[in-house]
């Protein structure tokens, strides 16, 4: 399956915030497992290499949880809440963004 840079940049962004393992998110959608990898590596690369003003930017709003349970709490633009068990990583946080800039008032 052929894809676009935009085609790629959704799948994977489909991909970060699935909670599916690859393996299992390419059989769902009928990808090769390695076609996925070189994606999110060269998007990986890519976004490495970007100038941080020609990505935009999207305010998050991220906070522990003030009951010591080890949640955190991430407020993405438009409102979407999302609580993690731990931490999220940078990576993960573009991807949240990216879905929810790429469905816009749709439910999660």
């Amino acid at each position: 399956m052929r894809l676009s840079i935009d085609q790629a940049r959704a799948l994977v962004a489909e991909f970060q915030t699935s909670g599916l393992s690859q393996a299992a998110f390419c059989r769902e959608k009928g990808l090769r497992k390695q076609r996925l990898s070189y994606w999110r590596q060269r998007l990986a690369e890519q976004s490495a290499t970007d100038e941080p003003a020609a990505q935009g930017f999207v305010a998050i709003e991220m906070q522990p949880t003030s009951s010591g349970n080890g949640m955190w709490r991430v407020v993405v633009a438009d409102g979407v809440e999302v609580w993690c068990p731990c931490q999220p990583a940078v990576a993960w946080l573009r991807a949240l963004a990216s879905g929810v800039a790429a469905h816009p008032g749709q439910p999660c």
